[in-house]
């Protein structure tokens, strides 16, 4: 893989871990039995009684929408941490050490730190998603370059398809997320003005271990899911994989509400505010030819900043190439010169 792919594939993988399906989260290996709610009213807007006995996942889920987190707060996202105990087993599975998300209704932000190919070092990856366009700085960024972002070169119905996707992904993202396969298990009444829900699915369901253990071949993810009694809120996930014979941490998922916006945040913004609307001060033209030499070759074109690095995003069935003959594959795509590279269908 060349060092473009490898940014790429950094600047999305938090966002995939979100997006993509099951995040992962599990249990410790005990399950406390389960105990009778000290009565409550119940929770606004979902099937649950307020009886801890008869809760549901979906109950959970409802309570936790992105609509209902938005009614309660300006914001929200979670700190999650890897467990790093039995020689930082859970972080060589999934290659992650932690995950800081902070969501907003039409923006959000990551920044997570990930093990290095080298299988010890470790590096940074900040990614900021908007409704219109992804915006990252990874840690193997080039020297001169602020930002790596996309170039949608298309036409202006396909950019509006990509910018309603975008759309509706943000507005789907929230705090709890739950898959048919996850199975509840108890529920307690902690008596302190909390819930505590455990459930398990095997291991297999969950995508971002990428190297699984052999101790792990056959274990079970156990969840147990912290909330506020009175309305469900989801305040915290503690994760474990279950085997015959021992119980490893995984993961811990602390919920944050009402954040300030980091530093780091206000950084990357104020940058993808001057990709969008400042003129470049050291202009560079990226185009992407499709079809070339042919009747049908039509071409896409933007300029902008040589500090911004470009991600073309093309059309579905085609592949870019650095010649209109399709030969060469092998794309500069840090030049400080004006790049044409050339979009020819599969």
């Amino acid at each position: 893989m060349n060092k473009f792919l490898l940014i790429i594939a950094a600047s999305v993988l938090a966002v995939t871990i979100i997006l993509g399906g099951r995040s992962g989260s599990s249990a410790p290996a005990t399950s406390a039995a389960p105990s009778a709610a000290a009565g409550s009213s119940g929770v606004e807007g979902s099937s649950f009684s307020g009886d801890v006995l008869n809760i549901t996942l979906k109950d959970i889920a409802d309570a936790n929408t992105s609509e209902k987190a938005f009614s309660r707060h300006k914001n929200w996202g979670y700190i999650c941490t890897v467990s790093s105990d039995n020689d930082e087993i859970a972080v060589k599975a999934t290659n992650i050490y932690s995950i800081n998300a902070y969501c907003e209704k039409e923006r959000n932000f990551f920044y997570s730190e990930f093990l290095d190919l080298d299988g010890t070092s470790s590096y940074n990856n900040y990614v900021l998603n908007t409704v219109k366009n992804q915006y990252s700085i990874p840690s193997n960024m080039i020297t001169g370059h602020k930002l790596l972002t996309n170039f949608y070169a298309l036409p202006n119905d396909k950019i509006q398809l990509i910018y309603d996707d975008l759309k509706a992904k943000m507005e789907k993202l929230s705090p709890f997320v739950y898959s048919d396969y996850e199975k509840l298990e108890s529920a307690t009444d902690n008596g302190d003005g909390t819930i505590s829900v455990k459930s398990a699915f095997d291991i297999s369901y969950v995508t971002e271990i990428k190297n699984l253990p052999d101790e792990w071949k056959n274990a079970k993810l156990e969840a147990t899911y912290l909330l506020n009694k009175s309305d469900l809120e989801l305040l915290e996930v503690k994760n474990c994989v279950v085997t015959d014979s021992k119980t490893y941490d995984y993961n811990l998922y602390s919920m944050v509400y009402d954040a300030e916006e980091s530093d780091k945040f206000k950084e990357i913004s104020a940058l993808a505010g001057s990709f969008e609307n400042e003129p470049p001060k050291n202009p560079r033209t990226t185009t992407v030819v499709y079809d070339p030499g042919t009747s049908k070759e039509r071409s896409y074109s933007i300029t902008k900043d040589k500090s911004f690095l470009i991600r073309p995003i093309i059309d579905e069935g085609y592949k870019i190439y650095n010649d209109p003959e399709g030969k060469d594959d092998l794309i500069d795509y840090f030049s400080e010169n004006d790049l044409t590279i050339y979009a020819i269908a599969n």
